[in-house]
């Protein structure tokens, strides 16, 4: 539960997100003026961890000086719908514990964890992820524990 949250965030976000935003500011920055290798370094680091904070060292719009539709580009929009089903697709397993309902409620937390991700960065994308995870198997342990209408837990209210 603790670690799927890290390894997730990496393989459904900061891979596909990050890299397409980095080859975005690179030649967004070469177009611009000439740039040193410690720079594109940089600069390549803080787009995989900071998005928004990468944006605004490239000079490019950000979330924080636009708003959440001009601060994001239409290729981020594009890359967080893609990587947001893929995320809800990812957690159908028939049969084994997920049924086809989880893939809706798993997209639509991979858009809010993959947004977060876009406007505060990698740390606040792990953090939701991880409250989504705990939350759910919360809500999936108590139901399992007591059963619904049980008077059990509105007695000890």
């Amino acid at each position: 539960l603790s670690h799927a949250a890290v390894f997730e965030e990496v393989g459904f976000r900061f891979i596909p997100i990050g890299a397409l935003l980095t080859v975005s500011l690179l030649i967004t920055k070469k177009k611009e003026a000439a740039v040193s290798l410690g720079q594109k370094i940089k600069l390549s680091f803080v787009a995989f961890l900071l998005p928004d904070r990468a944006k605004k060292m490239a000079g490019a719009k950000t979330v924080s000086e636009h708003g959440i539709l001009s601060g994001i580009s239409l290729g981020e929009w594009g890359m967080l719908i893609f990587t947001s089903l893929v995320f809800g697709f990812a957690h159908f397993n028939p049969g084994v514990s997920w049924e086809l309902g989880k893939v809706t409620s798993a997209g639509v937390a991979g858009f809010v964890i993959g947004l977060s991700y876009l406007v505060y960065g990698a740390h606040a994308s792990i953090l939701m992820h991880w409250f989504f995870n705990v939350y759910a198997d919360t809500f999936f342990l108590l139901s399992e524990t007591v059963p619904a209408g049980s008077k059990s837990l509105s007695a000890t209210a």
